[in-house]
């Protein structure tokens, strides 16, 4: 499955139910507007047994590196640090971050490659069950 993903720009394209999933992860209003309206790419590169993701936005970057099944804490876009873990379940790249403060809110996100060569990433607001659906089209292959 990770290999669907590896060496590939994704541009996302559309979404459902996106600002239900930031409100049941506490984003603010001013926040969940700018991301919104953010076009993000996303590519996923391999050194060995060590990853990169990396997320590009008009309004900041970020690149988490690491290795599968392995947690660390990531300092996100929004300003949270989660403790995050990669792992790979059937077709979908998983990511799990647990709140690492009071306060912060816990998610699921997968991704899978669709058939089409698209990708599909579902986000999950694991307290609530509130699900955002994101597709993201092939930009470019590097």
């Amino acid at each position: 499955m990770i290999e669907k993903l590896l060496n590939t720009q994704f541009k996302s394209h559309n979404e459902e139910g996106l600002d239900e999933y930031m409100q049941a992860q506490n984003v603010n209003f001013i926040l969940r507007k700018i991301v919104k309206n953010m076009t993000i790419y996303e590519t996923l590169t391999q050194d060995g047994d060590t990853f990169t993701y990396k997320f590009e936005t008009t309004f900041k970057n970020h690149k988490m590196i690491f290795k599968l099944g392995e947690p660390f804490i990531d300092y996100g876009l929004d300003g949270r640090n989660m403790k995050t873990t990669f792992t790979v379940e059937d077709d979908k790249l998983i990511t799990t971050q647990e709140n690492t403060k009071e306060g912060d809110v816990p998610c699921r996100m997968e991704r899978r490659v669709l058939e089409d060569g698209n990708l599909e990433i579902k986000l999950i607001s694991t307290p609530t069950n509130t699900v955002c659906k994101r597709i993201f089209v092939v930009n470019k292959r590097l």
